[in-house]
C-alpha cells in the first residue's frame, strides 16, 4: 500500500489534433481541490479509458493541504465513464472500492467538465456533505 500515495486530485483530458478532431487520451492526471465536511482538501486523479463514451476507471487520492492541514491521506478507486461533448469533456465516476480508507471517511463519485482547452475539470461531488471539485491537468497520454 505504500505505492498508494494520496496528494491532490488528477482527472481527465482529451487532446485536440490539428484538423478539430479531439481524441481521449488513455491515460491522464489531474491535481486541485474538491469541498466536503471536512473543508477543502486535495485531490490527485488519474484516469484511464478505452474511447469517448466508454468505460473509464479512476484512481482518486486526497489529503491535507495548506488550507486544512489535519485532513488524512487516502484512496480509492472509481469507474464510470468519459466522453466528448463537442470540444469539452464530461466525467461522471462512481465509487468502487477503497485503498486506503480513514477512520469516518466514505468514497464519493463526481461529476465534472473540462473547459474548451481541456486543461481544467469543474464539477459537483456526488455526496450530501460535499459540493465542489476543481482540477488542472499534469498529465494526459493519447491513444
Amino acid at each position: 500500500m505504500n505505492a498508494m500515495r494520496i496528494v491532490a486530485v488528477a482527472v481527465l483530458l482529451a487532446a485536440t489534433t490539428a484538423a478539430g478532431d479531439s481524441k481521449v487520451p488513455l491515460y491522464s492526471i489531474w491535481s486541485g481541490t474538491y469541498k466536503c465536511a471536512q473543508g477543502v482538501t486535495s485531490v490527485r486523479l488519474t484516469i484511464e479509458g478505452r474511447s469517448s463514451g466508454g468505460p473509464a476507471t479512476a484512481h482518486f487520492e486526497f489529503g491535507p493541504n495548506e488550507a486544512n492541514a489535519s485532513v488524512p491521506r487516502g484512496d480509492f478507486w472509481l469507474k464510470g465513464s468519459m466522453r466528448e461533448l463537442e470540444d469539452r469533456l464530461e466525467v461522471v465516476l462512481q465509487p468502487d472500492r477503497w485503498g486506503v480508507r480513514p477512520n469516518g471517511y466514505v468514497m464519493v463519485g463526481l461529476t465534472a467538465r473540462s473547459d474548451r482547452a481541456q486543461d481544467a475539470l469543474v464539477g459537483t461531488i456526488d455526496y450530501p456533505s460535499c459540493t465542489t471539485i476543481s482540477v488542472k491537468r499534469v498529465r494526459a497520454e493519447a491513444e
